[in-house]
């Protein structure tokens, strides 16, 4: 129920309202069945709203169903991003200690990527869709699979 819903969401998506920085992050994102971006912001010179970021700084927020092929998605998704792959990104939980732990099917997870100048979003898409077209298998009604990052595949080359 909860990718359908995603999958409707998505469809409703004005990719040209985007900041054109994040716009290919969001769409990669949004690539992913078990994912939906709910709010981004590529950073502006002179911020004028509270959802407004400064022009070094960005983020996407994203919710994740909460099957078990939106804990492999997201697990893949992590694997590319935090630890010491990328420098100036990282993906934070938005969501309070509860909910985490509270197990309901009809609820997503919400997750932001975050970044600073030392990462740009672009390349950060170009990444991402690279990796995930030669490592990530999602099924239907299973569980997704991956194969294991391939060494090579550093984002180190791509900054």
């Amino acid at each position: 129920m909860e990718i359908e819903m995603a999958i409707e969401m998505k469809k409703k998506i004005d990719y040209s309202s985007i900041d054109p920085n994040i716009r290919d992050l969001v769409r990669v994102i949004n690539s992913f069945d078990e994912f939906i971006t709910i709010e981004s912001c590529g950073g502006h010179t002179e911020p004028l709203s509270e959802g407004q970021w400064s022009e070094n700084d960005w983020y996407v927020e994203f919710e994740v169903t909460s099957d078990d092929n939106g804990w492999v998605a997201f697990q893949f998704l992590m694997e590319l991003i935090n630890g010491d792959r990328l420098s100036g990104v990282f993906v934070l939980s938005k969501a309070a200690g509860p909910y985490l732990n509270r197990n309901s099917p009809e609820m997503m997870l919400p997750f932001m990527i975050l970044g600073n100048y030392c990462c740009d979003p672009q390349e950060l898409a170009k990444f991402i869709k690279q990796v995930k077209r030669e490592c990530y298998k999602p099924t239907k009604n299973k569980i997704s699979s991956y194969k294991q990052l391939p060494y090579e595949l550093t984002p180190l080359n791509m900054l």
